[in-house]
Parts: structure tokens; C-alpha cells; sequence
């Protein structure tokens, strides 16, 4: 019986630090939504976008670069051993998911290859969108140079 209770007791230690984990979590989301929103957008990116919101854009993105590495592993794992950038896959996804979408756009729009970034939301390639991404995170030197990144 006392091994019950001191279970019990454990399981609901456990329950309100994860539930402390997630508050923390959320507020710290909430920040960083806050903070991007006052992100100025670039002019060029704005042009680029076509009506289309930063979000969106970034958002669609990411699943489309997530889908070469599903639809595509091979051809996906060739691509970043290519590049070399300095994350792996799951990684690369939690730094894009972090990143303030104008200012990632920014970035991506500034490697050159894309000049029009609402394409990717109607009409975009997982390996382009892959490639063009590790460009940007590897070779870019505006990126590498822009302390926002």
C-alpha cells in the first residue's frame, strides 16, 4: 500500500514539472511571436511575396524541405553531404522552426536563386527548397555575416 501512494506521488511529481516544462515552453513561443512581430519586412522580400504573408511562406516551406527528406532520403542525404551544413536533419528543423520567418525569408531570398517566394507555397520543389535552404545555412554570407541570424 505505501508503495502505491509513493508511486502515486512520484506520478504526480512528474505531471506538474512537465506541465511547469510546457508553461515555459509556451510562454517562451509566445515571446519570440511577440518579438517577430515587430520585425520590420524587407521591402524586396515583401515584393517577393506577392500578398503573401511571411508566415505562411516560412511555414510552407518548411514542410515542403521536410518532404524532400521523406519523398526523397537519397537523393536529401546526397544533398547534405554536399553541403555540410552544420546541422542534421532534425536539428535543421528546430533551427527553422526558431527562426523569425522575415528574417529567414530574408536570408533565403538573398541567396539569389529565388526571386519569388510566394512560388513556394503554390509550386515548390522539396529538393529545390532543400538545396536552396543548405545554401543558405552554409554558404550564404549574408546570413553569415547578419547578426539576426
Amino acid at each position: 500500500m505505501r508503495n502505491d501512494r509513493d508511486d502515486e506521488a512520484e506520478r504526480r511529481r512528474r505531471e506538474a514539472r512537465g506541465l511547469a516544462t510546457e508553461r515555459a515552453s509556451e510562454r517562451r513561443r509566445l515571446e519570440r511571436l511577440e518579438q517577430w512581430s515587430k520585425t520590420p519586412l524587407d521591402p524586396a522580400v515583401e515584393e517577393a511575396l506577392h500578398g503573401t504573408s511571411p508566415e505562411v511562406a516560412w511555414s510552407h516551406l518548411q514542410c515542403v524541405l521536410f518532404q524532400g527528406f521523406d519523398t526523397y532520403p537519397e537523393k536529401a542525404e546526397q544533398l547534405m553531404e554536399n553541403y555540410q551544413p552544420p546541422y542534421d536533419e532534425e536539428s535543421l528543423q528546430i533551427m527553422l522552426q526558431n527562426l523569425n520567418p522575415k528574417v529567414g525569408l530574408k536570408h533565403l531570398l538573398g541567396c539569389g536563386t529565388i526571386t519569388d517566394l510566394s512560388d513556394l507555397v503554390h509550386n515548390a520543389d522539396p529538393l529545390e527548397v532543400l538545396e536552396q535552404v543548405l545554401w543558405m545555412v552554409t554558404l550564404s554570407s549574408e546570413r553569415q555575416s547578419d547578426p539576426a541570424n
